[in-house]
Parts: structure tokens; C-alpha cells; sequence
């Protein structure tokens, strides 16, 4: 049965998920209960009287819950019970931890620029894209890009787990030859990156943008939840 309200779908999703893609249990289980908000907000609604205009508003209050619901309803459209997710344009932030000084989208951009005159290559540009944490960054191997970069897609060591996740890429590192083996390396010797050589020059890439200390490059990876392409 193909769900038609958001009350049918969230019933029906946590079956339908690993059929989805590769998700573990924990994972989806994590994703139904943060997305809650959402169903709460709108259960009895039809899916497809959803409009992008109000959701845009109810990610703005919920954007703790918005990236979950997003993945929920673009799954939606996957199944079949939805021709395009309510979601698709709309710019979710990622609420910051406690500190942090998560850049705006325009900011994210300007800090990848700034990270490749720096000496840091796309890395930056990668880690505001796909959310990728730096460790996941430095480990990036030739062979998890494969033909996936031009799609929009890399594979990404998990943290302190085995195996590796798909990494969302909003906008693609350039189209250039990386070389065998680590896909980041110093920009001199070739040897790879260590935290104390990229939060060097990330303190380089940050100053030129003008941001404050509290922008991390562990920040980045809250930039966006991303836009439905």
C-alpha cells in the first residue's frame, strides 16, 4: 500500500528504509524518532497537500528535526507516494552545538575558496557539502570516489564504527585527476594530513573570510542538511 498521508508514511517508513538504501537499524530508528516534530505538525495532512512554502516555515522553527523529515519525504517520492518532495529547494540549517559558529551557505562557499588558496584543496569544500568530519576527510582514498564524485556522491569512513556511508555532495569538487591511494595530502611533501597541519591553514582560510575562532572546521560539517537536487 502506498501511503497517502504523513501518518500512513511514518507508519510504513521504518519497513520500507532498508529496502531504501544502506541503512542500518539504529540509523533508521534514530531518523523516525528525530523527525517526530514533523509528524506531529502535519500527520493528518495528505502527502501531496504539502506545500514547500510551509514546510520551508516549519523547518525554520524545527531545524533540529528538518534534515530527518527531509529524508523521510524524499523516500517518499522514491516509493512513488509523492512526484516530488515538499522539501526540494528549501535550505535547511543545522542547528549549532554548544560554542560552535555554524557558517551560512554563502559563508560555507566563500570558506571553501579561501580553504583551496590555503593549501586545502576541496577538502573544505567536501566537509560543507557532505557533512563530512575531518577524520572521514584525511582517511578518503582514491577508490571511495571512484565514479561517484561526478554524482554528487563519495564514500566516507564512519567514526569509531567499520564499513563507510554515502556522503551527499551538493556541489561537486572540481572534475580534476586525483592521484592513487589518500585523496588529501600537503601541498609540498605529499604526506598526509594531520589535525594540527589543516587547523593551520583552516585558521588561514577563516581569517580571509572573516569569521570568529568559534567557526570550527568541525563546524562545517553542520553547514547545510542540503538541498533535494
Amino acid at each position: 500500500m502506498i501511503p497517502r498521508t504523513v501518518n500512513e508514511l511514518f507508519a510504513v517508513w521504518p519497513q520500507l528504509a532498508p529496502g531504501l538504501g544502506q541503512r542500518e537499524p539504529a540509523t533508521i530508528a534514530h531518523t523516525a524518532m528525530m523527525a517526530r516534530p514533523f509528524r506531529r505538525s502535519f500527520g493528518r495532512r495528505l502527502l501531496s497537500s504539502l506545500e514547500t512554502g510551509e514546510v520551508a516555515r516549519w523547518a525554520s522553527r524545527y531545524r533540529g528535526a528538518a534534515r530527518y523529515a527531509k529524508t523521510i519525504l524524499n523516500d517518499a517520492v522514491v516509493i512513488g507516494a509523492l512526484e516530488r518532495s515538499p522539501f526540494e529547494g528549501v535550505r535547511v540549517r543545522r542547528p549549532a552545538g554548544r560554542g560552535e559558529y555554524v557558517p551560512s551557505w554563502e559563508e560555507a562557499m566563500a570558506l571553501a575558496e579561501a580553504g583551496r588558496e590555503a593549501g586545502l584543496g576541496d577538502m573544505v569544500l567536501l566537509a560543507c557539502c557532505s557533512g563530512a568530519r575531518l577524520g572521514a576527510l584525511m582517511k578518503l582514498r582514491a577508490p571511495d570516489l571512484d565514479d561517484r564524485l561526478a554524482a554528487g556522491r563519495i564514500l566516507l569512513k564512519r567514526k569509531g564504527r567499520p564499513g563507510r556511508y554515502e556522503g551527499v555532495v551538493l556541489e561537486p569538487a572540481r572534475a580534476i585527476e586525483y592521484p592513487r591511494g589518500l585523496v588529501f595530502r600537503t601541498p609540498k611533501r605529499g604526506r598526509p594530513w594531520t589535525r594540527q597541519s589543516v587547523s593551520k591553514r583552516w585558521s588561514v582560510a577563516r581569517a580571509a573570510v572573516g569569521l570568529p575562532e568559534a567557526c570550527t572546521f568541525h563546524a562545517t560539517r553542520k553547514a547545510f542538511a542540503g538541498i533535494v537536487p
